[in-house]
């Protein structure tokens, strides 16, 4: 809940401005509610235009079960690396 507005915030900064996606390493959260669910929902929502995922979430397994329960991944990608999800977000944007 701490972090969840700042995320939500720069987040929508960066995508509504200059950045053509967003990589969110996830991968040390050990816990992860709704207001965290809420800010990448909202997340989602910004920069749209070219119809491909702009978000790309590396995610730690207590991250993956909170978006698996409310049906979140079938609306982000989630990734396994770092290096991964930055991969599927270049070929995303080709």
């Amino acid at each position: 809940m701490a972090n969840s507005d700042g995320l939500r915030d720069r987040g929508a900064s960066l995508l509504d401005g200059a950045a053509s996606a967003l990589v969110l390493d996830l991968s040390e959260v050990t816990f992860f509610a709704s207001s965290g669910i809420a800010a990448l929902a909202h997340l989602r929502t910004c920069g749209r235009g070219t119809g491909s995922p702009k978000v790309h979430v590396v995610a730690s397994q207590a991250v993956r079960r909170s978006l698996e329960v409310t049906a979140m991944t079938t609306l982000l990608p989630l990734h396994d690396s770092v290096d991964e999800a930055v991969g599927a977000a270049r070929a995303s944007l080709s």
